[in-house]
């Protein structure tokens, strides 16, 4: 950090200057990232460049060759991304391995500044999360949206964000990095003059990156010594390994979710609030998961509980399954469910209700928005009622213990007769 001059009426000052000389809010608020200096990437810059010396790219536009055809063109990029919810919440199980970011943080400082960083990692697979969210669990409450994010999301997002954690964290350059293998692989101490005969640059290059590896808690500064001498204090930080077990992950990911909607579907029903789970297409079915079958409108009852044989299977990211969305709708208790469907006489117990269906006539006298298709009465009564699709199976969602058989035609009018 620089000081600078500047005219002010204040008497009392206080300054903060951090740990690696850069400015303090820059510190704990961007990710840092520098060029990839590994030897890999640079064996494959090279074998490119061999490669295309053999082709010139005048010769490639007579030819029609192309530089890596993309199918979509930019446009429809554009497009598919308007489709997205973008005002949608992200739901996120993290890891609790999550806590190993701790283990590259030496200093204080770097710790205290952990705090922010896990937060940019989570923003990371909230955006994940949105972009995919056609392939994602969603759950619509009322006029809000949310999307839960999957395990894919995680891995995403950390193999993307390995290097720029650790160099975000560690606040370790290029230089400070040579420096500090230098020291690791000599058994003696250093000055900055032996540093930088070694490594081929400057003096007061060499200075600096001492001072800093000293103020950050890597090297051991010596003072009685002309000039100071440097010796190593602590290693290098652990490498990350946040998801090194992406199964175990998995099945935790299952179990959090399984429980989240257990508790939170149990609260929206005891207040009577309408929400509305959207099936993922790249995950298990949602009716293998949560016992209800998806498309059949006849047994929509949200039972959240996973088979043991779901448990054990690993998460697949690519699997296809049918969208599969359902409404549930319920009432602060079986008497105020009874009595917005229309049966409020009905008793609590076990009940056997007669139906049958009817071509379309009027508009549902309970709803008024469809047409009636559905006859409804009780065995031991004579009371019909008249509902259309959407009530009808709200009906039999709220009265699911009770037994609910198809007469027909005929058998409603042998009821009627008798």
């Amino acid at each position: 950090m620089e000081l600078g001059k500047a005219k002010t009426k204040a008497r009392n000052f206080i300054t903060t200057q951090s740990d690696l000389d850069i400015h303090p809010d820059l510190y704990r608020r961007v990710f840092k990232y520098e060029m990839n200096h590994s030897l890999t990437l640079t064996k494959r810059v090279l074998a490119k460049k061999l490669r295309d010396a053999i082709m010139p790219q005048s010769l490639k536009a007579f030819i029609g060759e192309k530089r890596n055809p993309i199918t979509f063109s930019e446009e429809d990029f554009k497009n598919a991304l308007r489709l997205n919810d973008w005002q949608a919440e992200v739901i996120i199980f993290p890891p609790s391995s999550l806590m190993r970011l701790l283990d590259l943080a030496v200093t204080k400082e770097q710790k205290v500044a952990l705090r922010t960083h896990v937060e940019k990692i989570l923003n990371f697979v909230r955006v994940l999360a949105l972009i995919n969210q056609k392939k994602r669990l969603r759950l619509k409450v009322e006029e809000k949206s949310y999307v839960a994010a999957s395990p894919e999301d995680f891995h995403t997002a950390l193999n993307t964000l390995q290097t720029t954690i650790r160099e975000t964290v560690t606040r370790l350059g290029k230089r400070q990095q040579e420096v500090l293998s230098l020291l690791q692989e000599c058994d003696e101490a250093l000055d900055k003059h032996k540093v930088a005969e070694k490594l081929g640059i400057s003096t007061d290059t060499a200075a600096r990156a001492l001072k800093s590896l000293a103020k950050a808690g890597y090297v051991k500064e010596n003072v009685n010594t002309k000039p100071y001498t440097y010796e190593i204090l602590q290693k290098e930080p652990n490498p990350l390994g946040i998801l090194e077990n992406p199964s175990q992950y998995s099945l935790f990911w299952q179990d959090s979710l399984e429980k989240w909607l257990k508790g939170i579907t149990a609260a929206l029903q005891r207040k009577g609030i309408v929400f509305q789970i959207l099936n993922s297409n790249n995950q298990d079915s949602f009716g293998e998961i949560f016992g209800a079958q998806a498309g059949n409108k006849e047994s929509i009852e949200l039972q959240a509980s996973l088979t043991p044989e779901n448990k054990r299977k690993a998460y697949t990211p690519n699997c296809r399954v049918a969208e599969a969305p359902f409404e549930v709708e319920s009432g602060l208790s079986a008497e105020n469910r009874q009595i917005r469907l229309g049966f409020s006489d009905v008793p609590r117990g076990k009940c056997l209700f007669l139906w049958r269906r009817i071509p379309p006539t009027e508009k549902c006298e309970l709803c008024g928005e469809l047409a009636v298709e559905y006859e409804i009465r009780m065995a031991d009564s004579n009371n019909i009622l008249r509902r259309c699709q959407n009530c009808f199976d709200k009906m039999r969602l709220a009265f699911g213990s009770s037994e609910w058989r198809n007469v027909g035609e005929e058998g409603f009018a042998s009821l009627e007769n008798g």
